[in-house]
This record gives structure tokens, C-alpha cells and sequence, in this order.
């Protein structure tokens, strides 16, 4: 199998879809937890819960999560497509509802931005009785700011920070932000280091780079950058920081395997996995009231398979597989929901959207229309669950973001 452009894939696949518009000691032992599961995602549709479209504003674009900052209050970000009739651009999306203002879902007002940038993640502190008093979203790299893009919520406006790159960097992004607190908030992505330029005699300049693990934390002041050692052995696609002082990092080796790393604060040490597949990677990372991690992503079981589900779950200082239906491929969003998690992603072979919750031991296929697709989610006891993606409307060339509302 080449996994090769598999960097390239996980940083900058929707990127590609606007085109069509344009290591240290491990920290405990590695089992399978996959007897007992249940299947029953092939249960009649009718018989599922129902996932419902939400009417969002008109747009092109594509929505790559989900965020439910308070208990009124739903987000979901990702990208718009704009075109002035010669030029393309994406530019940040992000969506809201409230449901005490009876607005319905609308698009929120950035700060000023005149650069191109998805909205990779979102992320808030705690809410307040006011409601989202601290916020940020995060995004991919601009030369128009010298940095990655990042906006910050101070509780009244939305500002504009740039995080910093490493000197070499050519370009970047930060794919994922969790926070703890306005004084604790950490960022993860990749940033592609320059090793060296040839000009060629045509006068075509030849790049030869890597990517290298890019993790950031906030202390109320600025961005700044955190040491990860062998950063180009690690590609982070999510990042979850808890109270206490630990932060959970996944995503991949430079041997395409599923990685999840763990920083305390002064070290960070390499989980151990359990081996699922021939490749793989992590892809979000959710923790349980009780302490529990879920880890998702995908596994790659021979040289042909294009992805079947992973998912993992961590106690007692283990991390185990999960048993999930064949019928599952590569998973981008994870959400804790009772009794266990939910999971969006792509069925196994990319032949359609997924959301699956598992409740104990019972996996559900929770019916997405086919012709969308979906790409992360987002829970609450208090708005049930979000899902967001896109679909290409009938006779159109380019995909319009979709929002899906479940329990």
C-alpha cells in the first residue's frame, strides 16, 4: 500500500474538495475489549433514530464539526466557498443557534479576515450564567498574517490571534483546540518544514519538506509554541486537555500508525496501543465524566483496504479496542453520549456517510441521509446531538454545508 500522501490527505482533505472549486516510554499495556458486542446497524431505517436537517443560510461550503458551548447554544464550523468570478477562496464558517432568540441557525460575524482559512476546530470554557464567556476556533496558516489563524471569544466580540510557526515552516494549521480554562487552552496540527530549495533550469524552484507535529498552548497572553519530541515522527490530528493538567494528543506516526500521546505538563510519553491493523490513524478524542477516554479513527487491515472504524476506549491506564460492525469505515468525529459514544465518518470502502452510537455494548446505525456526508458531531444532555457535514445538491458542482439534529 503507498501511504505516502496520507499526510497530505489528513491536512488538507477538504482542501481538496474546494479544489473542484479552485517519542518516549510507553505508559501502560495494550489489550482488545471486542467480545460481546451487538450489531444492529442494519436494522430498517425506520426503526433507527432519526438524524433531522436543520435549515441553515444559503451558502457553498462544508462543515467539518460541531460545538455546543452552553446549554442554549450550538455551533458548527467549517469553510465557505467564495468565488468573485476569477478567483476561488475559503474562507472561515462558522454557524450558531440559540435556541432562546428563536433566530434559528445563522452565520456568526468573524473578526475581520481578508486571508483563506477552514475553521478546523472549536473549542470553549466552561459557561458561565451569561452564557460562552471564552471561546476559540482555529484554522490553517496565511502569509496575509504571518501565522496560523486563530479567533478568540472574549465573552462581548470575536478577535483575531495569530499562532506562531516554526521558523522553517513553509506552511501549517491547527487542526484541533480544547480548553480548560481562558488561562489553559492548547491547540494541535502539523507544520510543513522546509528542507531544502532547488532552482531548477527551467526556473521552477524544487521544494523538498516535512511535516512535523505543531502543538500550542494559550496562557491568557499569546500562542506559544510546545516542544514535541520526534515531531516528525508525529502528525496530531486532535488535541483534549482536562482539568488537572493532563493533554491527550492523537494522530499518526511517520509509519502510518495510529499514535496517542500524553503530556503532563513537563513530558510527554507515547501510549501504547493495541494493534488493529496493517495502518491507521486517530482522528478525535473525547473523555467520559468518569474518567474514561474514547479514542477514533481508522484502521487499514491488508494493502487494499481503503479504512475500516477504530475505535478505543481507556481505564485503568489501558487503552482497549472497541468491537465495531464491519460495515464501518474511517471515523473523523467522536462524541460522549450515555452509556458510551457516537461516531461519524464514512462506511467501510468510502461508499457512504456513518453515525453509529454505541450504548453498552449495542452498536446503532443512526441513518444518515446518503447524499450527504458527514465529518464531525457534538453532544449534550441539554440540545442532543449535532452532526455536521455537507452534501452536493443535485446538478451542482459544489457542496453545501448540512447540519443534522438527533438525541
Amino acid at each position: 500500500m503507498n501511504t505516502g500522501n496520507n499526510r497530505a490527505r489528513t491536512a488538507w482533505w477538504p482542501v481538496a474538495v474546494a479544489a473542484l472549486l479552485l517519542a518516549g516510554p510507553a505508559a501502560g499495556s495494550a489489550a482488545a475489549d471486542t467480545a460481546g458486542a451487538r450489531d444492529t446497524t442494519g436494522t430498517p431505517a425506520a426503526a433507527r433514530p432519526a438524524l433531522t436537517p436543520a435549515k441553515l443560510p444559503a451558502g457553498n461550503g462544508t462543515l467539518l464539526g460541531a460545538l455546543q458551548p452552553d446549554t442554549h447554544t450550538s455551533w458548527a464550523y467549517g469553510m465557505n466557498f467564495e468565488s468573485d468570478g476569477e478567483d476561488d477562496r475559503i474562507t472561515p464558517l462558522l454557524l450558531a443557534k440559540d435556541s432562546r432568540d428563536g433566530r434559528g441557525w445563522h452565520k456568526v460575524k468573524l473578526a475581520p479576515f481578508d486571508g483563506s482559512s477552514r475553521i478546523n476546530g472549536a473549542a470553549a470554557a466552561p459557561a458561565g450564567a451569561k452564557g460562552v464567556r471564552d471561546a476559540w476556533v482555529v484554522g490553517d496558516s496565511d502569509d496575509s498574517i504571518g501565522g496560523v489563524y486563530t479567533e478568540h471569544w472574549d465573552g462581548k466580540a470575536w478577535h483575531m490571534v495569530t499562532a506562531p510557526l516554526p521558523k522553517a515552516a513553509d506552511y501549517g494549521g491547527l487542526l484541533s483546540v480544547s480548553e480548560v480554562s481562558p488561562l489553559d487552552v492548547w491547540a494541535a496540527g502539523w507544520a510543513d518544514i522546509v528542507d531544502s530549495t532547488t532552482q531548477d533550469p527551467d526556473g521552477s524552484t524544487q521544494v523538498e519538506s516535512h511535516f512535523e507535529a505543531l502543538v500550542e498552548h494559550w496562557d491568557g497572553k499569546a500562542w506559544r509554541r510546545v516542544a514535541v519530541p520526534h515531531a516528525a515522527a508525529f502528525t496530531p490530528n486532535t488535541i483534549l486537555a482536562l482539568p488537572g493538567g493532563k493533554v491527550w494528543a492523537g494522530g499518526y506516526s511517520d509509519t502510518d500508525q495510529p499514535v496517542v500521546r500524553a503530556y503532563d505538563g513537563h513530558r510527554w510519553t507515547v501510549s501504547a496501543l493495541p494493534k488493529a491493523g496493517l495502518y491507521g490513524e486517530v482522528y478525535a478524542l473525547g473523555a467520559a465524566p468518569d474518567g474514561t477516554l474514547w479514542a477514533a479513527g481508522r484502521t487499514l487491515l491488508d494493502e487494499e483496504d481503503r479504512g475500516h472504524s477504530l475505535v478505543l476506549r481507556r481505564s485503568g491506564g489501558v487503552w482497549r479496542q472497541v468491537a465495531v460492525p464491519a460495515t464501518g469505515g474511517k471515523l473523523t468525529g467522536l462524541a460522549v453520549t450515555p452509556g458510551g459514544v457516537t461516531v461519524a465518518g464514512v462506511t467501510a470502502g468510502d461508499e457512504g456517510p456513518l453515525v453509529m452510537r454505541l450504548t453498552g455494548k449495542t452498536w446503532k446505525d443512526l441513518g444518515v441521509p446518503a447524499e450527504d456526508y458527514v465529518e464531525g458531531l457534538a453532544y449534550s444532555a441539554a440540545r442532543g446531538l449535532v452532526v455536521a457535514g455537507g452534501s452536493v445538491p443535485p446538478d451542482a458542482n459544489d457542496p453545501v454545508p448540512v447540519v443534522l439534529i438527533g438525541s
